[in-house]
């Protein structure tokens, strides 16, 4: 693991480490804005897999699927997500990981910082709880500015391989 200046920090230096000018970055829209601007600052390509209110802002994983090339390295996976507030159900979860065991090489950045913020049940479920291999190429962030309600001190830190944390580093 790692201790950043926020998990900002975190997810600015894992893109840092990960994306190669070119490589694709896929976001589930809406997203929170820094995300893809993160994203061209180290010359990757943004890539919107778009989700509607209707489905619970949870996208179609075929659409997901079939928006995955040789060129995407990486998923950034917000759940809370900002700026809607929905935790993508267990479920969806679920599929995604059978998703994400067909793309090996594919990297999952899954921003958690709003995973203490959540008041109805049930709690938020991430991927990874589904298939624990695929922690081999997840890479958690969090912080504690959201769930101690104190957004002005910036500690984040980071959970993954070894091989991206001391690329972060």
């Amino acid at each position: 693991g790692i201790i950043s200046n926020g998990a900002k920090q975190s997810i600015y230096n894992a893109l840092g480490s990960l994306i190669e000018e070119g490589d694709e970055v896929l976001l589930i829209a809406p997203y929170w804005v820094s995300f893809s601007e993160m994203i061209k600052f180290w010359q990757g390509i943004p890539k919107i897999i778009h989700s509607h209110i209707y489905d619970n802002y949870e996208p179609d994983l075929e659409k997901l699927e079939e928006s995955i090339s040789a060129k995407t390295k990486v998923l950034i996976l917000n759940s809370p997500n900002n700026p809607t507030g929905v935790s993508y159900s267990s479920e969806w979860m679920k599929a995604l990981a059978k998703v994400l065991k067909k793309f090996p090489d594919l990297v999952i950045i899954s921003d958690e910082i709003y995973s203490k913020l959540s008041y109805f049940d049930p709690k938020p479920t991430y991927f990874y709880q589904y298939d624990q291999s695929l922690l081999n190429r997840t890479i958690i962030i969090n912080g504690i500015s959201k769930s101690f309600a104190a957004t002005g001190l910036r500690i984040g830190f980071t959970l993954g391989p070894s091989e991206i944390i001391n690329g972060m580093k």
